[in-house]
C-alpha cells in the first residue's frame, strides 16, 4: 500500500467515525466518566503546555517572526476576553499560526517564509484590527444588515463579470486549459458520443450536459456564461448560508466579517491566489463542482433556523440530493455524506426509540437512492439504448488527476485546526438537548468540509485546501456563533480575520495591469475556440475577432512567428495546419501541443480523446475501450495536428499508439513547425 493509498484509507475511516459519532452518542447515551482522569490534571498546566507546543509549531511551520506577530494578536484578543483568557490565548495562537500555512507559495525550498518583514507587519496589523472590531458590541439592525448584503452582492456580481485578467497571458493559458476539460466532453457529446458509455465526464454528467446545451456556435462562449453564472450562484448560496449561521450574532461587526469572509472565500480563495484570476477561472474549484452541496447546506441551515412546527419538509432535501447525485460522482458523495448522517441523527434525536427511528430513516434513504438509480438507468437506456458503464462513471474517482504526496508542513495544518475546533465545539453542544439546532448546524458544516476534503485527498496539493475555503468559513462561522466556550469562539474570529488579511499576499498584478480594460467582454473567451476565420490568416492567435469588429474586416494585429497564447511553436504554421484540415478538408482535428497549452479544438469531435488532457491519468486499457466505442459510434475520420517539437514526447506517442488500435493512418501533411496525420475509422 502506497503512502497515497494509506492517506485515502485513513480518510475513509475518519469519515465513517465522524458521520456516525452523533448517532452513536444519541443511541448509547454514555456520559463522560472517562474524562475524570483528565480532570484531575490542573487545567492551567495543560493549557500552558499546549501554548508552548503551539509556539514551537509556529516556529517550525511559519518562522520566528510570524510567532512574534501571532503572540501579539493572541495576547490582545485574550486580554479583551472577560473570562477564560489563558485558553483564549492558546486557541487564538493555534488559529493564527495555522493560517500562516495557507501561504504555501510564499515558502522557499527549505520552507523559509519569503514575505518581507514590512508586509508581515501590515498583515498582522490588519488581522488585529479585524479581530478587535468583532469584539465591539453594537445593536444589530435589519437595515444595516441589508446594506451589508447589498454591498457584498455588488462585489460578487462585479468581480464575477470582470474578465479583464484574461488579457494576462499566464491567466489566459491556465483558464483555457481548465475550461477545456469541461468543453472537451461537451463537444464530443454534441458530435454524437454517449456520455458515461463512450466517454467519461471528468466533472460530471450535469456540468457536461449543461455546457453542451448552451454551446450554440461556440462552446467557449457558452462556457463563459456558465462559469460566470455558476460563480455568482455559488457565492450567493455560501453568503446566504453564512448569514443564516450568523443570524444571532450580537454585533453588526461580527456579522459583517462573517459574510464578507464568505464572499471572499468564493471570489478570491478559490481562484488560485498565486496567479489570481476571477471566480470563473477554475470551474473545478467553484460553482460547477460545489453548487449542489452549497444548496443542500443552505437548505439544512435554513431548516434548522426555523421553529419545529414550521420546518420545511425533508422532501426538499431529498430532491436536492437526487439532483446532486445525478450531477456528478463527487457531488453524489458530498451530498450523501452530509444528508444521510443528518437525517439519521435528526430521526434518532427526536424519538424516544432512537434505534427504531434511525432504522426507519435508513430505510427511507435506501428507498430514495434505489428509486433514483432505477429512474436514471431507465431514462439513459431509453435515450441511448445502452446502460451506463460503471467503470466509465467512476473513471476519475479511481484515477484521480495529478496525485502527489501531502506536504507535512503545508496548509493541511489549517484544515486540522478547523476540524479539531469544530469537533470540540460540536462535542460540547451534543450533550445539550436544548441546543439541537445549533449542533445540527455545526454538524452539517463539519460534514460538508470533511466531504470536500476528498478533493485534497485525491491530489494533495496545498492549494486544494484553499479551494475549500468557502466550507472552511462555514465551519468557522458556526464555531464563532454556536461554541459554548469563549476561547473557541474567539479563535474562530481570529481565523476569519486572518483569512481576510491574507488577501494582501495574493498575486494582484494581472488585475492592476488590466483592470476594466476588457470588462464583462466575451472576446477573450471567443478567442479560445481557435477556429474562427475563413482564411488561414483568420485562424489562431493572430485573429481574435472583437465583438465590435465586422466579420469582413481583416485583423490589424501583426504577430510575428513568436510563440502565441494558443500555440507552442510557430503560430502561423499552426494556423495554416488548422485551416487546411478544418476549412479546406472540412474534417475535425485534435491538436497536440505543449502539455498545459492543450485544449479542445472543435466544435466537431471525431475521437474520444477530443481533449487529450482529460485522459492523461486514465489507464491505457480504459482509453482504448473508449476510443473504440466512440469510433464505432461516430464513424468519423479525423486528424492529429502535432507540433514537431513534441513528436517524441511520451504522451504524443501514447495518443498515436492508442488511436492506431482503432483507426488507420491514411495521409500525412507537413506545415513547417507542425504536421498533420489523418486517421480513418477501422470498422472491420
Amino acid at each position: 500500500m502506497t503512502g497515497q493509498d494509506l492517506f485515502a484509507f485513513s480518510y475513509v475511516i475518519a469519515g465513517m467515525a465522524l458521520a456516525s459519532a452523533p448517532i452513536a452518542y444519541v443511541i448509547l447515551r454514555q456520559g463522560g466518566e472517562s474524562r475524570d482522569i483528565v480532570k484531575r490534571i490542573p487545567r492551567s498546566a495543560i493549557i500552558i503546555v499546549a501554548c508552548l507546543l503551539a509556539a514551537a509549531g509556529i516556529i517550525v511551520l511559519d518562522g520566528a517572526l510570524f510567532l512574534t506577530g501571532s503572540l501579539l494578536l493572541s495576547v490582545l484578543v485574550a486580554s479583551l476576553t472577560p473570562r477564560d483568557r489563558l485558553r483564549t490565548l492558546c486557541f487564538s495562537l493555534v488559529a493564527i499560526g495555522a493560517s500562516g500555512t495557507l501561504l504555501w507559495w510564499k515558502y522557499d525550498e527549505v520552507h523559509n517564509l519569503t514575505v518581507e518583514n514590512i508586509y508581515l507587519t501590515y498583515f498582522f496589523a490588519a488581522a488585529i484590527a479585524i479581530s478587535l472590531v468583532t469584539l465591539i458590541r453594537s445593536v444589530r439592525n435589519i437595515i444595516i444588515d441589508a446594506c451589508i448584503l447589498v454591498i457584498i452582492s455588488i462585489f460578487i456580481i462585479q468581480h464575477s463579470l470582470n474578465m479583464s485578467v484574461l488579457l494576462d497571458s499566464g491567466v489566459y493559458t491556465a483558464v483555457r486549459h481548465h475550461w477545456g476539460a469541461y468543453i472537451g466532453p461537451s463537444e464530443t457529446v454534441l458530435s454524437g458520443a454517449r456520455l458515461l458509455y463512450d466517454i467519461p465526464a471528468q466533472y460530471g454528467f450535469g456540468p457536461t450536459l449543461l455546457i453542451a446545451s448552451t454551446c450554440g456556435n461556440n462552446c467557449w462562449i457558452g462556457m463563459y456564461w456558465i462559469t460566470t453564472i455558476a460563480s455568482i450562484i455559488y457565492a450567493f448560496l455560501i453568503v446566504a448560508s453564512a448569514s443564516v449561521i450568523a443570524r444571532k450574532a450580537n454585533s453588526v461587526w461580527t456579522y459583517g466579517v462573517i459574510v464578507l469572509a464568505a464572499a471572499a472565500a468564493c471570489m478570491l480563495w478559490t481562484s488560485y491566489p498565486p496567479q489570481l484570476g476571477g471566480p470563473w477561472s477554475f470551474p473545478s474549484t467553484g460553482g460547477l463542482r460545489f453548487i449542489p452541496l452549497a444548496a443542500l447546506l443552505l437548505f439544512i441551515l435554513w431548516r434548522e433556523s426555523r421553529p419545529d412546527e414550521s420546518r420545511p419538509s425533508r422532501f426538499y432535501g431529498h430532491a436536492i440530493w437526487c439532483l446532486g447525485a445525478v450531477w456528478a460522482p463527487e457531488a453524489a458523495f458530498y451530498l450523501s455524506f452530509v444528508w444521510w448522517p443528518y437525517l439519521l441523527w435528526r430521526a434518532s434525536n427526536l424519538s424516544a426509540q432512537p434505534v427504531r427511528a434511525a432504522a426507519l430513516a435508513g430505510f427511507e434513504i435506501v428507498a430514495v437512492a434505489a428509486a433514483l438509480l432505477i429512474v436514471f438507468i431507465s431514462l439513459f437506456y431509453l435515450h441511448y439504448g445502452v446502460v451506463p458503464s460503471f467503470d466509465v462513471y467512476v473513471a476519475y474517482v479511481v484515477n484521480p488527476t495529478g496525485p502527489q504526496p501531502p506536504n507535512p508542513l503545508g496548509s493541511i495544518w489549517f484544515f486540522a485546526y478547523i476540524m479539531i475546533a469544530g469537533i470540540s465545539a460540536a462535542a460540547l453542544l451534543v450533550r445539550n438537548k436544548d441546543a439541537g439546532s445549533e449542533f445540527a448546524s455545526l454538524f452539517v458544516c463539519i460534514l460538508s468540509l470533511f466531504a470536500v476534503f476528498s478533493y485534497y485527498v485525491g491530489r494533495s496539493h496545498d492549494n486544494n485546501i484553499l479551494n475549500l475555503m468557502p466550507f472552511i468559513v462555514m465551519v468557522l462561522a458556526a464555531i464563532q456563533s454556536f461554541a459554548t466556550i469563549p476561547a473557541l469562539s474567539r479563535s474562530a474570529q481570529v481565523a476569519l480575520a486572518s483569512n481576510l488579511a491574507l488577501a494582501m499576499f495574493f498575486s494582484w498584478s494581472a488585475w492592476r495591469q488590466t483592470s476594466l480594460s476588457d470588462y464583462a467582454s466575451a472576446d477573450a473567451a471567443a478567442s479560445m475556440s481557435y477556429i474562427r476565420g475563413q482564411t488561414a490568416e483568420q485562424t489562431g492567435d493572430a485573429a481574435i475577432a472583437l465583438s465590435d469588429t465586422q466579420a469582413s474586416q481583416e485583423p490589424s494585429g501583426q504577430q510575428g512567428p513568436k510563440k502565441s497564447r494558443l500555440d507552442g511553436a510557430n503560430p502561423a504554421d499552426a494556423a495554416r495546419a488548422v485551416f487546411y484540415v478544418s476549412s479546406v478538408r472540412h474534417e475535425p482535428l485534435i491538436k497536440i501541443d505543449d502539455g498545459m497549452d492543450m485544449a479542445p479544438i472543435g466544435p466537431q469531435a471525431w475521437s474520444a480523446i477530443h481533449d487529450p488532457i482529460d485522459f492523461y491519468f486514465l489507464p491505457d486499457s480504459l482509453i482504448a475501450k473508449l476510443i473504440d466505442r466512440t469510433m464505432r459510434r461516430l464513424k468519423s475520420p479525423g486528424w492529429l495536428v502535432i507540433a514537431k517539437h513534441v513528436d517524441n514526447v511520451p504522451e504524443t506517442l501514447r495518443w498515436q499508439r492508442l488511436l492506431e488500435a482503432s483507426y488507420l493512418k491514411t495521409e500525412e501533411m507537413d506545415f513547417g513547425a507542425y504536421h498533420a496525420i489523418r486517421y480513418q475509422p477501422n470498422l472491420q
